[in-house]
């Protein structure tokens, strides 16, 4: 247990050229849009009502998708600190974060009190511009999972299993941490068409950063060959997101952490 949380807390601050990066993430503004959209009132509903479906509170899935808000919420304000890194102005998309926020969390309605009209959970000015963030996200320097990405995705993550399973050189605890890593990134997966590419992305990433710093502690620095093999297994899992110039700046990333030329 030690060496496991010694190993994420060393990996929380591993430098990792996907952090800060709006283009790593997908399109939260978008993906936002859409769940501020599902969750319209109707007459007499409350906020559960309204968003829990069936289930209401009492179902996970009612909590899960709150939590996932949230997590969207958190890449935007992100994504608005690399646009405005790149020169943009992004005060009037700011200006509108508590709006969002508050929509999340049902601030004006509370949870237990139906609305006595049909409504939407967000002001229509502020689902707008939430729309224009977007829009606009989708025009800067974005990965986009290819047309057979998932299939992709499967092969690779196949590899990446065999490798940390047959790699002696790991440490039980992280190689334990992997494997749950890489059980994140097929769930993700195999839920693209419901949740977007995002999550399975972020949860991609966050494989590859654990396995980059795995390798830079477990090999030795003179073992060109296993090294290679190491950044081969990654690359294959960033490849079905990553293209163009991108893609070339994610490869060099993984061979410079890892030593090799």
């Amino acid at each position: 247990m030690f060496v496991e949380r010694k190993f994420e807390s060393a990996l929380a601050t591993a430098s990792n050229p996907f952090r800060i990066s709006c283009s790593t993430m997908g399109n939260p503004a978008e993906h936002l849009a859409q769940i501020f959209e599902s969750w319209g009132y109707k007459h007499s509903q409350t906020t559960a009502q309204a968003r829990g479906g069936s289930g209401g509170a009492e179902s996970i899935e009612f909590w899960r998708q709150h939590a996932r808000a949230v997590q969207l919420l958190g890449e935007i304000e992100t994504c608005l600190d690399a646009l405005e890194a790149g020169e943009h102005d992004v005060t009037h998309f700011r200006e509108a974060l508590p709006a969002w926020y508050g929509a999340v969390f049902s601030y004006q309605h509370g949870w237990t009190q139906g609305v006595q009209h049909d409504r939407s959970v967000l002001a229509p000015g502020d689902l707008r511009l939430l729309k224009s963030l977007g829009t606009l996200m989708r025009f800067q320097d974005q990965p986009v999972l290819a047309s057979d990405g998932v299939a992709q995705l499967e092969v690779a993550l196949d590899a990446a299993r065999e490798l940390i399973d047959t790699d002696p050189r790991l440490h039980d605890g992280v190689r334990q941490y992997l494997a749950a890593l890489i059980g994140e990134v097929r769930d993700c997966a195999s839920q693209i068409d419901r949740y977007g590419e995002t999550p399975a992305r972020s949860a991609t990433f966050r494989l590859t950063g654990a396995m980059q710093f795995a390798a830079s502690r477990s090999l030795d620095p003179d073992d060109a060959e296993a090294r290679k093999k190491w950044a081969t297994v990654v690359q294959g899992l960033l490849l079905p997101f990553l293209a163009g110039a991108t893609g070339q700046i994610a490869s060099a990333a993984v061979r410079s952490l890892l030593g090799l030329p």
